[in-house]
């Protein structure tokens, strides 16, 4: 007698192969990739942008995929001797164009950022620009006077009502907190001065350091 679950994955594998030739056919750029078995079952990479996605095959339904991106935090260490808000803003614009998206064919993702040493009254007056230039984003702060809470800074981002552009982190706790929260991929890019200043020890997620002196040369990195 056939092994029908033998069969059901001999099918799921034949339809990743033929879902990876198709996304590897819609490549826009000679250098963009596409890896099998990565992250998740496919992986697409380009040189703005990052998505994995995870292929499921079901006996007696149509093919059906989702497409997953990992959670990126940026970490950004402020040097407050030659700081420059509009220089700041230009970078934080710059990870939000490349690490987010709303496209219909995607689930929306967007980047978590986390600012060190960047002081309070500064973080608001950067929250009030993001605010006036119509940028959306979420800081885990539902309404005035609560204490963080997770579940809103991670809150789903959608099409329509609840676009999520950017994702705003105040302190390394919050951070921390944010990251074991998470139960998907999670990747960390810390950028320090001259001393690693967060420690995040845990094997399933993938952490990146590096030291930049100058905050403009973080456009290199990003």
């Amino acid at each position: 007698m056939c092994d029908r679950s033998a069969n059901e994955t001999i099918k799921g594998y034949f339809y990743q192969f033929d879902y990876s030739i198709l996304k590897l056919l819609e490549l826009n750029e000679l250098e963009d990739e596409i890896v099998i078995e990565c992250i998740e079952d496919v992986d697409i990479s380009s040189e703005n942008n990052y998505i994995a996605i995870q292929c499921k095959y079901y006996e007696g339904t149509e093919y059906n995929h989702s497409v997953i991106a990992p959670n990126r935090f940026f970490l950004l260490e402020i040097n407050p001797v030659n700081y420059n808000r509009v220089v700041l803003k230009d970078i934080i614009y710059t990870i939000i164009n490349k690490w987010s998206s709303s496209s219909k064919r995607t689930i929306p993702y967007c980047p978590y950022i986390y600012l060190h040493n960047l002081a309070p009254d500064e973080w608001i007056s950067i929250k009030k620009v993001l605010y006036d230039e119509k940028t959306s984003f979420v800081d885990g702060y539902p309404y005035l006077g609560s204490e963080f809470h997770c579940e809103a800074i991670c809150q789903n981002s959608d099409h329509n009502n609840n676009k999520i552009n950017v994702r705003l982190l105040s302190d390394m706790s919050c951070t921390k907190a944010t990251i074991n929260y998470l139960k998907t991929t999670r990747e960390i890019y810390q950028f320090y001065l001259n001393n690693i200043y967060f420690e995040f020890d845990d094997p399933n997620v993938k952490h990146v350091k590096i030291q930049v002196l100058d905050i403009k040369d973080l456009k290199e990195f990003i």
